[in-house]
């Protein structure tokens, strides 16, 4: 998909980032946008009155025979307006993306991304009150929050299947979410099975899968489990596949192209402890021999399966590889585990592209750590 970059004017074909951020690769500048605080001036008012009348003509006319070029007036105008901060514009633009008025050629699950980025800065934004300039009206911000949450809780009740296994995207953790931020009561919108969790283990069992894709396939991560959920993680069948031995991960950890390990938790901050290998049947086997299954462990992967478009090399991947992770010196990834927001990490090398500016894949590595572990500001 190509995006064009507001700040550099180049069509690229934006990196996506482990936080599931857009990016441009050329100049790092955010391909969605970001609004941090609201206003509403005479000028973006009056672009998103102009995109209003210009979505209204197409809107009642949309019979095959209204202009293309008025919902794509529309859209840029809307944007236009929203990047100078109007709330009602940011909305539109949501639902622009959330019905497929764009003309973007993206794809079903990258519409969803931008809208759910937009519904939800508006829906979790920390603003009590929007300024005005003077002589236009007051905007009704309590109200305009809760028909976004709406209208983004519709949407996620139809997420597309591959990101139904993303958290960010859950229904039930966005309906919670929406409540207690907005302090309404809501009912649940339904959707048969969309609004059913998918679980942890199924959510790292699908992106191990995914090592084998050719197009764009991930480069590591690591995961918090118990030791039960690896397991059942190890014996499921590789979906598709025909194989010998039916164990995905077996079969994925013995073509020798995919590293896999653990450390319990416990031991995460002694600098003496080691990752141990999992790379045969046996090695599973003394693993749960010497564990409980309700015991806490980290599960680090490593991919040189699959496509890379940034780090097409296998060397290129390994530098990535040696720096963070290389069985004796695993301090960056432990700083990481100990230091970052989450237990469920997934990068690829977008990531790693995004830190190289003027850096070598090692020391962009590293930065990629010092970022999470600053909680996004340090590069």
């Amino acid at each position: 998909m190509e995006m064009k970059c507001t700040k550099c004017g180049k069509e690229v074909t934006p990196l996506e980032l482990y936080d599931g951020s857009w990016s441009c690769p050329a100049c790092r500048h955010s391909l969605v946008t970001r609004v941090d605080r609201f206003v509403v001036t005479h000028d973006n008012e009056e672009l998103f009155r102009q995109s209003e009348i210009l979505y209204g003509n197409w809107l009642f006319n949309h019979d095959g025979t209204a202009d293309a070029e008025l919902i794509d007036k529309a859209t840029r105008l809307c944007r236009q307006s929203a990047q100078l901060g109007n709330p009602k514009a940011l909305a539109r633009l949501a639902y622009f993306f959330d019905k497929d008025y764009v003309g973007t050629k993206c794809s079903e699950s990258t519409r969803f991304k931008i809208a759910y980025n937009y519904y939800s800065t508006l829906c979790y934004s920390s603003m009590t009150t929007v300024e005005t300039e003077p002589g236009l009206p007051p905007v009704q911000w309590d109200e305009l929050r809760k028909q976004t949450a709406y209208s983004m809780l519709r949407m996620l009740c139809a997420t597309p299947s591959e990101l139904r296994d993303n958290e960010q995207y859950d229904l039930r953790s966005n309906f919670d979410r929406v409540q207690n931020a907005l302090g309404i009561d809501v009912d649940m919108p339904t959707s048969s099975g969309v609004d059913e969790r998918i679980s942890f283990a199924d959510r790292v069992f699908n992106v191990l899968c995914s090592c084998m894709d050719k197009q764009r396939a991930p480069l590591f991560g690591v995961y918090k489990l118990t030791v039960g959920d690896l397991i059942k993680i190890y014996k499921k069948p590789f979906p598709g596949k025909e194989l010998k031995n039916p164990h995905a991960l077996y079969w994925l950890t013995t073509s020798k192209k995919v590293l896999l390990s653990y450390i319990r938790s416990k031991y995460i901050s002694d600098g003496e402890a080691m990752f141990t290998r999992l790379s045969t049947q046996n090695s599973v086997e003394t693993m749960v021999d010497e564990l409980t299954d309700d015991e806490e462990i980290y599960v680090f992967f490593f991919n040189n399966n699959g496509g890379h478009k940034y780090l097409n090399s296998q060397g290129k991947r390994d530098k990535v590889k040696r720096t963070i992770y290389d069985r004796t010196g695993t301090d960056l990834l432990k700083m990481m585990l100990q230091n970052g927001s989450h237990d469920f990490y997934t990068f690829y090398d977008d990531d790693i592209y995004f830190c190289m500016k003027q850096k070598n894949i090692a020391e962009a590595t590293k930065a990629l750590v010092r970022k999470i572990c600053s909680g996004g500001e340090e590069i």
